[in-house]
């Protein structure tokens, strides 16, 4: 049985170059894990001062982080200090709120990513909490600071900032671990159909489509179509419009300009809806996606068995024959359905206006606070154990995977798997030895994934836009969304199914339903979630 990874956070190493990949059987990872050199702890400090420090943190098992996990010792012999863990639940909003009334917060804080979003600036007005110097932390965590840069940029230091004033070091999602989909097209199908350049432009991509129609792509004659969508709702195809699709409440507001809007209420959406519409009608894309949005078993059958050409998924739904996942992936399938089947990743579509992207999910999570009791030095120190684990992938292995040899092992295809009883014994530590209470990010796919998984994360990086989001309730609440979010989330879906089928102009209708949606709530939202992004600043 394999650990369950969901919070784990991961930096993919880019594939080179930006074409579009096809189905290969990469190089598996070294069997050394590229430990290699940091197969023992750090050194300790040079510096004598020894330092006893509190925390308080999510877990990524059940219950609290408890005292004395084999990561932990491993922590404190590396960098001369005593842990406390405190034991308080953090799925329990009672302890939480008690600790908070008691006006004695530990050393570190973890905000945690099941908080509720007032508990960070609750503990800033409190004044329980220090302000934190980015010199500092770049100084002495420097290797954590890259990693925000390239993962989360100004939106992720802006997660741990307050009024202006950095508080919280939040932990980063890679770029391909927070996607929401790949595009995966059929390569034997444009091969039949006389076309061999993968599409990156929505005029390619049209072509290709009317020559599936057109031609016979199967060579068997069967009726077949382009696209499907399952919940994922054509992202590509919003996107090369500059927009997102109307994913949910809290996922589909975007950054326009210098303000945030509900992306179903722009300019590019609309613009989107009009070319679907008219695929819809040219008979590029199966028409039973209406009624089966969220069947994500569907879309998948449709593909591997040859009903569509194109594949809209999460990255890390695809696969090969996945002893992570626990289950054959969609490409496995295929492959294993049509031996002679081939695919290929495909890049970021382009729009007119050289737009392209998808939406993502938040691309970072919790937030680690420091007590105003803490000193500048033993900030340091906790700075530095950050940067150990950011570091060294010793500590990275450790943290989510435990020993080599005890708790994992690699197998002849070069993919790390646990050992028998692994997961009990790392779950029992909560979260693979206790070191997962540091913020770090970790390149953990290239060697617990298959081929194909490894492929789409890599090339999900290296060619796959994201479109500005802003996920406000990241940075607060908004009453409008809890009173009217569903309402306002249902009746963009289904001006959404109603124009892409066809059943109203979108042109002749776009103003009044504009006017709907504001009027039952949309423009209270907005104004609410506009004033999060203005404070996230």
């Amino acid at each position: 049985m394999v650990l369950s990874l969901a919070l784990i956070v991961s930096i993919v190493a880019a594939c080179s170059g930006n074409d579009n990949q096809t189905q290969t059987d990469p190089t598996p990872a070294p069997a050394s894990n590229d430990q290699g050199d940091t197969a023992t702890p750090a050194d300790p400090p040079d510096d004598d001062d020894h330092f006893t420090i509190s925390w308080f943190t999510m877990s990524l098992g059940d219950g609290p982080m408890q005292n004395g996990t084999r990561g932990q010792t491993l922590i404190e012999e590396a960098m001369n200090v005593t842990i406390e863990m405190v034991s308080y639940d953090w799925r329990e909003p009672d302890q939480i709120s008690l600790m908070l009334a008691e006006g004695n917060i530990p050393d570190v804080f973890s905000t945690g990513g099941n908080h509720p979003g007032g508990v960070f600036a609750m503990l800033i007005d409190q004044g329980l909490v220090r302000p934190l110097d980015e010199a500092m932390v770049r100084e002495h965590a420097p290797s954590f600071a890259a990693a925000m840069d390239d993962i989360a940029g100004e939106q992720g230091w802006g997660y741990g900032t307050h009024n202006g004033v950095l508080y919280g070091l939040a932990r980063p999602y890679a770029p391909s671990q927070n996607a929401f989909s790949n595009l995966v097209i059929r390569t034997d199908w444009m091969a039949n159909v006389g076309i061999t350049k993968v599409p990156e432009t929505l005029d390619e991509l049209e072509a290709l489509l009317q020559a599936w129609k057109d031609g016979d792509p199967t060579g068997t004659g069967a009726k077949v179509y382009g696209l499907h969508s399952y919940d994922h709702q054509f992202h590509h195809i919003f996107g090369a419009f500059g927009s997102t699709s109307n994913w949910d409440a809290l996922n589909n507001w975007q950054i326009v300009g210098d303000k945030v809007m509900c992306s179903p209420t722009t300019d590019g959406y609309k613009e989107a809806l009009k070319l679907l519409a008219d695929w819809y009608d040219k008979g590029f894309i199966d028409p039973d996606f209406p009624i089966e949005i969220w069947q994500r078993a569907i879309s998948w059958e449709k593909f591997n068995t040859g009903m569509i050409g194109i594949l809209e998924a999460d990255p890390g739904w695809l696969g090969d024959d996945d002893a992570y996942l626990g289950w054959n992936g969609p490409l496995a399938v295929l492959t294993n359905n049509d031996p002679d089947s081939s695919y290929a990743f495909m890049n970021t579509i382009k729009g007119p206006g050289g737009q392209g992207g998808s939406m993502s999910y938040f691309p970072v999570y919790d937030r680690l606070v420091i007590s105003k009791d803490v000193s500048d030095a033993k900030l340091i120190r906790i700075l530095q154990m950050i940067e150990l684990v950011n570091s060294d992938p010793y500590w990275q292995w450790l943290a989510y995977w435990g020993e080599e040899g005890i708790d994992w092992e690699i197998g002849d295809d070069g993919i790390a798997v646990q050992t028998e009883g692994s997961y009990e014994r790392l779950n029992s530590e909560i979260g693979g030895m206790g070191i997962g209470f540091l913020a770090m990010p970790m390149d953990m796919f290239t060697m617990t994934r298959t081929p194909s998984n490894r492929l789409a994360y890599e090339h999900d990086k290296a060619n796959v836009a994201r479109i500005p989001q802003f996920h406000w309730n990241n940075f607060g609440s908004s009453p409008a969304i809890d009173d009217y979010g569903e309402e306002l989330h249902t009746v963009s879906e289904e001006y959404f199914i109603n124009a892409v089928t066809g059943r109203i102009d979108i042109d002749s209708t776009w103003d009044d339903f504009l006017a709907q949606w504001r009027a039952m709530g949309g423009a209270q939202a907005e104004e609410e979630i506009n004033a999060l992004y203005q404070a996230s600043k």
